[in-house]
């Protein structure tokens, strides 16, 4: 028997209004989603940061440990007998054994700084073959000295800063592996909120937290956040 012409419009598929409904539906979804999964993805890339500078902090600790209780000493750049930088020690002795030629121990430190919030912020980053990324963690410069300060002197740890994500107000492209309070020069980076507005710290006793900034770029703002007493020893 043949079918009637109204079953099959009835089944040949939906309506436009109901394609409609349903592409509005599907929009309004996304549009709910979409926020809620790049806060997310922004979430784990902060705690993935926190997780390397904790390695790090517990390699600095290690340092200390190999050489009597004292921290890094400040040398010149200009210093043709200078030792390796914080970080570059950390990697050659304590994180990858072994790495020896300069471009060995970049890639590996490249490795250690990798962060796609750093991206994201515009800085400057190269690939695993260059020197960019390992500035993107720096060291607080504020109590070390010449004569390299023992560890017992600063009086708490826990809410001295070590490790911090870094940038240059001179140059916001480019992060410092040495970091102050307010001052940035070309050899001085400030701490950077790249993370939803936080920045990523190692305090001396090596935990780890993220704290809040009202600008990423204002310093006196950051100065507020972090005041001196977190600085010194």
């Amino acid at each position: 028997m043949r079918a009637s012409s109204s079953s099959i419009r009835h089944t040949s598929g939906f309506t436009l209004i109901e394609l409609l409904v349903v592409i509005s539906i599907i929009s309004l979804l996304v549009s709910i989603l979409l926020p809620v999964l790049s806060k997310a993805r922004s979430a784990a890339q902060a705690t993935m940061c926190l997780n390397t500078q904790r390695q790090l902090g517990s390699a600095t600790h290690m340092y200390i440990n190999d050489n009597k209780g004292r921290l890094f000493y400040r040398v010149p750049l200009s210093d043709a007998n200078a030792p390796l930088f914080w970080n570059s020690t950390l990697i050659k002795t304590y994180l990858s054994p072994g790495t020896n030629s300069g471009s060995e121990i970049n890639q590996a430190m490249n490795k250690f700084a990798n962060c796609e919030a750093a991206k994201e912020s515009r800085m400057r980053y190269t690939d695993l073959g260059g020197s960019m990324r390992y500035a993107l963690i720096g060291f607080n410069w504020n109590p070390i000295t010449a004569d390299q300060v023992r560890f017992e002197s600063i009086r708490k740890p826990s809410s001295t800063v070590f490790l911090g994500d870094s940038v240059r107000s001179t140059d916001t492209s480019l992060g410092c592996y040495r970091l102050s309070r307010t001052t940035s020069t070309s050899e001085l980076g400030v701490v950077h909120a790249r993370h939803n507005g936080a920045v990523n710290i190692i305090w001396g006793d090596n935990h780890g937290s993220a704290v809040l900034s009202p600008d990423r770029y204002d310093l006196a703002a950051l100065s507020t956040v972090l005041p001196a007493v977190h600085w010194n020893p």
